[in-house]
């Protein structure tokens, strides 16, 4: 295959060009990567609203009969958060990682200037799942790892402090905002330090779509692509978790004070409105961190591997 003589979209990127490419990309391949979000994630989504809507009536129903035993409300609320951990257990391991690995497919052949259809980009996915499923289990298992320990010995170190204060500390509404917020503090610390330890290993989407590899072989990779970079890295992917934030909060901040200014707050339509809200969120915010993962990732290739690497991304990207 010839190569074309325009001027190569893989090269060395600023922010400022990153930026650009990034809506570019999102802004050309709207139409596809949305009707591949509609396809896969879509449906679970809206599976998971209509749990919500379902378990927000029956539940507001169930509190408000008198005659509705306290045993009977328990386990239809075991019930039902049963049933949604499952759905997020399968969109976690399955139909994110298909819809992760859809889009870089999306955003790699726009780079190469090759067109590519909705039926193509969903095969190439799903020959992706697998590693990136164990890549997904991987990261979370060692996040739990990591987080455990620190968790355990704060709140052992909280509830010590509230028991040598006496049983009367925390009885007060100052009081309890000032732990509420010391637990939120602590909490952010805990999710930066996670963030920026495991920072390194974010490439592994684009590596496993683009080079094939397994789960172990791709969080290696990334970490090799990120070193030496890793600020400029850092610097790069909070840029996008701004942007991407806006994206999702927004829409889920205005559809929820919308519900809130025209609906009674007990009203049960309030919680599946703020699912609701989220979800519209979550279209945009996927699709908009998978493009900017993937363009670091050519970024950071080009600047180590020199600029032989826009071929041997066309010969690894061939369908």
């Amino acid at each position: 295959m010839e190569m074309s003589h325009t001027p190569s979209r893989i090269r060395q990127l600023n922010l400022r060009d990153l930026l650009d490419e990034l809506f570019r990309i999102f802004r050309n391949k709207f139409t596809t990567i949305m009707s591949a979000t509609l396809t896969i994630d879509v449906p679970l989504l809206l599976l998971q609203l209509i749990l919500s809507i379902v378990t927000s009536f029956t539940t507001s129903q169930m509190i408000l009969d008198p005659s509705s035993s306290p045993s009977r409300l328990m386990f239809g609320m075991l019930g039902a958060s049963l049933f949604s951990y499952l759905i997020s257990f399968v969109r976690m391991f399955f139909t994110l990682p298909l819809l992760q690995g859809s889009i870089v497919h999306i955003s790699m052949h726009d780079l190469l200037d090759r067109t590519i259809g909705l039926k193509q980009a969903l095969k190439l996915g799903l020959s992706n799942v697998l590693q990136l499923a164990l890549t997904t289990l991987l990261i979370s298992v060692a996040t739990v790892i990591v987080i455990a320990p620190f968790t355990c010995v704060f709140f052992f170190v909280l509830f010590a402090s509230l028991g040598t204060a006496g049983t009367s500390f925390g009885s007060s509404p100052s009081e309890m905002l000032g732990i509420f917020l010391i637990a939120a503090i602590v909490l952010i610390i805990l999710t930066l330090g996670v963030t920026l330890l495991f920072l390194p290993f974010m490439l592994y989407l684009p590596v496993i779509c683009i080079e094939r590899t397994n789960a172990i072989d791709a969080l290696t990779r990334s970490w090799r692509l990120v070193k030496g970079s890793y600020w400029r890295v850092v610097g790069y992917l909070i840029v996008v978790a701004i942007l991407g934030g806006l994206l999702l909060y927004i829409p889920t901040i205005l559809i929820i004070a919308a519900g809130y200014l025209l609906l009674d707050p007990t009203n049960p339509w309030l919680q599946p409105l703020t699912l609701f809200a989220t979800t519209i969120g979550q279209l945009f915010y996927v699709p908009i961190n998978v493009i900017a993962c993937t363009l670091l990732y050519t970024d950071l290739r080009v600047r180590k591997e020199g600029f032989d690497m826009e071929l041997n991304l066309r010969n690894a990207t061939q369908a």
